[in-house]
């Protein structure tokens, strides 16, 4: 993906506009107190003066911008940023902080997969269940065969359907952050496979065993070692993202 390729979701010259600036914002192109100029920023891109402005409201609603009194629309400090928004998260991938930025987001993972898994136990239909059971088989099948796209379309399903089961609302939107962390982890820069994927293939797959068995204690519990062994890896491995 390019710098200048949409990654936020919608259309238009304002979502390139701010995947654009957002990316730089993320990497400390621009730092805290960097003045964005609208006029500079609609020359660079070739866009008009309402398109700049909507992408500024983007940053402006992460809290990655704000419009300061006589001075102009500033870069803000990171502790103001919605670092859960998706789009935030894989600006944020690349950058110096990328890295810590899946340790926490992993955390994130370890306190909020096992609740999903807990619920998916009792709501995921015989049919979805037998979704992540197909899942795995390619997992299995994609690691025998070295096939990176298959293994991360498998995966990415399997924990799409479990997220999609629960009834909680509050989980739902707690996914999204979830779903951006995924999305994160297969940034061109990060390995996919390694010695460990095999087990973590394993794991996946008696996760939906327990699914099977509608044994939600099980369910939640595997979960939990599926992402501990995850966040172990990545910090073994100094950030570099393998399967989880």
């Amino acid at each position: 993906m390019n710098e200048f390729e949409p990654r936020s979701s919608g259309t238009g010259l304002q979502m390139i506009v701010l995947d654009a600036l957002g990316k730089r914002i993320a990497r400390g192109e621009y730092p805290a107190g960097h003045i964005l100029a609208p006029d500079s920023v609609g020359a660079e891109f070739g866009v008009s003066r309402s398109v700049t402005r909507e992408a500024f409201r983007g940053l402006e609603a992460r809290g990655m911008i704000w419009a300061r009194h006589k001075i102009g629309t500033a870069v803000r400090s990171a502790r103001f940023w919605n670092l859960l928004d998706p789009d935030v998260i894989a600006w944020r991938t690349d950058s110096a902080d990328g890295a810590k930025q899946m340790d926490e987001l992993m955390e994130l993972r370890e306190l909020i997969e096992p609740a999903i898994a807990r619920r998916a136990a009792a709501e995921l239909t015989s049919e979805s269940i037998s979704e992540l059971e197909v899942c795995c088989d390619e997992m299995h099948a994609s690691v025998s065969s070295a096939d990176v796209n298959l293994f991360i379309a498998a995966d990415t399903r399997f924990h799409r359907v479990v997220r999609e089961s629960t009834t909680s609302g509050v989980l739902t939107q707690l996914m999204k952050t979830i779903d951006a962390t995924l999305a994160a982890r297969y940034s061109s820069s990060h390995r996919v496979f390694s010695e460990l994927t095999a087990k973590s293939v394993e794991r996946h797959r008696q996760i939906a065993q327990a699914y099977r068995r509608r044994d939600a204690d099980q369910a939640a519990t595997l979960t939990l070692q599926l992402v501990r062994e995850a966040r172990t890896e990545l910090k073994h491995r100094g950030g570099s993202h393998h399967a989880m």
